[in-house]
C-alpha cells in the first residue's frame, strides 16, 4: 500500500511540472513619485520610448509573447469612469523565464505592432491642459503568440505635477481705473465650471485685504459670473461705488471634483485698486503731490510731461504703490535729494 501511494504521488508530479514550468504571469510596478512630464510624453504618442520611465512590467513564463496595454483617463479624478485615451499591442518577443520591461522599452527593444485612440476628445482635453492631471489607470495584459490573454495587471497613476493656479491679470494691483467700468480679467482654469467674484470697499489702509473682504456687506457678494474670463465689475456691482475708494478685488473657479469629491473653488490672490475720476479730490490730491515732488526735485536735469493729471499707476522699485506709500516717500526724498539718481515717466 505505501508502495502504491508513493508510485501516485510521483506520477501527479510528473504530470503538474510542465504547468509548473509553462506558468504566466505579469505585474506592474510604478516609480512613483512620477516625475512632472508633459502629457505628450504620457499619451505614448512616441510609443513611450521617449517618455522617462514611469513603471515596468515583470513577466514570468517561457516563450513567445505580447503585450497589450491601456491607458484610462477618469477626468474628475475620482476614479468612476474612465476613458481609454491609448490603446497599443506589441509584437512578439521572448521570455526565458523572467523578463522586465519598463515602458521605454515599448517602441525601442519591443516593437509595437498597433495602436489606437479611441477617445479623441478626451485626447484634445489633455493636450489643452498641458500635463497629465485627474486620475489615469494603466492596464497590461500579457498574451500568447496567438493574441490568447494569460494574465493581467493594473495600476493607478498619480503625478506630481502642479496644481493649477488662477490669476488675474486685470485690474493690476494698485492701479487707477475709471470709476465708469472696471474691466476685470483673469486666466483660465481648466475644468472650470464657472467664476465667482468677490469684492468690497477697503475703508481703513490698516486693515489687511483679506479683512478688507469680509467686512461688512460687499460692494460684490460672491457673484456666479458663469463661465467667462471677463466682467465689468461695474455691471455686477451690489450697490454703487464711488471714486476715490480704495476696492479689494479676488477671483475663485469652481472646479467640479477638484478635492476628489464635489465642488472646490481654487481663488486667486486678493489685489486691490483705486477708482479714478478726473474731477474727484483724491485724484487731484494724487496729482498735486506728485508735482509737489517733482518740483523738489529741482537739481535733476529732466524732461517733465506737460500733464500729470492722467495717472494710472505708480511703481516704486518695480512695485506698485498707494498713496500713502508715495507720500512717504516723497517725504524722504525731498530730504534726500543725493538719494534720486534718475526720474523716468512711462507712457506704457
Amino acid at each position: 500500500m505505501k508502495r502504491l501511494k508513493l508510485i501516485v504521488s510521483t506520477l501527479v508530479v510528473i504530470l503538474c511540472l510542465p504547468l509548473m514550468i509553462n506558468a504566466q504571469n505579469i505585474t506592474m510596478t510604478v516609480i512613483e513619485p512620477l516625475p512632472e512630464i508633459p502629457f505628450a510624453a504620457f499619451a505614448m504618442a512616441n510609443s513611450l520610448e521617449g517618455a522617462p520611465r514611469m513603471f515596468y512590467a515583470s513577466i514570468t513564463g517561457n516563450g513567445e509573447y505580447k503585450l497589450r496595454g491601456s491607458a484610462g483617463w477618469s477626468s474628475d479624478g475620482t476614479g468612476s469612469n474612465y476613458t481609454d485615451i491609448f490603446v497599443f499591442t506589441t509584437e512578439n518577443f521572448t521570455v526565458n523565464g523572467s523578463r522586465t520591461v519598463y515602458n521605454d522599452d515599448l517602441g525601442s527593444k519591443i516593437p509595437i505592432l498597433e495602436t489606437d485612440t479611441p477617445d479623441d476628445d478626451a485626447i484634445e482635453e489633455n493636450i489643452r491642459r498641458g500635463k497629465p492631471t485627474g486620475r489615469y489607470l494603466l492596464t497590461v495584459q500579457l498574451l500568447d503568440a496567438s493574441g490568447n490573454v494569460l494574465a493581467s495587471a493594473d495600476k493607478d497613476l498619480v503625478f506630481t505635477n502642479p496644481a493649477q493656479t488662477l490669476i488675474i491679470r486685470s485690474p493690476e494691483t494698485a492701479s487707477f481705473q475709471g470709476v465708469g467700468a472696471v474691466i476685470a480679467e483673469w486666466d483660465e482654469v481648466i475644468g472650470a465650471s464657472s467664476y465667482i467674484v468677490r469684492a468690497n470697499v477697503r475703508s481703513n489702509p490698516s486693515q489687511s485685504l483679506e479683512e478688507a473682504l469680509d467686512f461688512g456687506s460687499p460692494i460684490i457678494d460672491s457673484r456666479d459670473v458663469g463661465n467667462t474670463t471677463t466682467v465689468n465689475l461695474r455691471t455686477i456691482l451690489s450697490r454703487e461705488w464711488a471714486p476715490g475708494q480704495e476696492i479689494v478685488l479676488q477671483v475663485s473657479a469652481v472646479v467640479p471634483g477638484l478635492s476628489g469629491t464635489g465642488d472646490s473653488e481654487l481663488s486667486s490672490e486678493i489685489i486691490n485698486f483705486y477708482l479714478y475720476d478726473p474731477a474727484n479730490q483724491f485724484t487731484n490730491q494724487l496729482s498735486s503731490n506728485v508735482q509737489a515732488l517733482v518740483d523738489a526735485l529741482t537739481d535733476l536735469d529732466i524732461n517733465l510731461p506737460e500733464n500729470l493729471g492722467n495717472i494710472e499707476s505708480i511703481m516704486i522699485d518695480g512695485m506698485p504703490v498707494n498713496l500713502a506709500q508715495l507720500e512717504q516717500t516723497m517725504i524722504y526724498l525731498k530730504t534726500n535729494p543725493d538719494a534720486v539718481v534718475n526720474i523716468k515717466f512711462s507712457n506704457d
